[in-house]
């Protein structure tokens, strides 16, 4: 992480926790490993993200400029980002699945 605060789902032993994040600190994702970032501060955040080729220009097709104050994503941005996902062949959890960790995005029922 390169500035601001995060917290990252991460899986251990026991299952999913949420680990805080702060600048200088990494976490290492494992390939088809469940996770999960929340920037916490009020500032966006910047991370060094080292990845494939493939993971790279996901990124790159999801990525939106922001400006201004932070929002919550929109229903519309979730579906996006599903489409996305499906398109390069990556998982996304389920509303139920989200909701177990303490994730919520608009509409999106459980």
């Amino acid at each position: 992480m390169l500035s601001a605060t995060q917290q990252a789902l991460i899986q251990d032993g026991e299952g999913f926790r949420w680990r805080d994040l702060r600048a200088g600190d990494y976490i290492d994702v494992t390939g088809g490993v469940p996770h999960a970032c929340c920037n916490t501060s009020n500032p966006p955040a910047m991370d060094l993200i080292i990845t494939t080729p493939r993971l790279g220009r996901f990124f790159q097709a999801m990525g939106t400029l922001v400006g201004g104050p932070r929002k919550p994503p929109r229903a519309e941005d979730v579906a996006r980002l599903s489409a996305l996902a499906a398109k390069y062949g990556y998982w996304n959890a389920t509303p139920e699945q989200n909701g177990t960790v303490g994730i919520e995005l608009p509409g999106i029922g459980r």
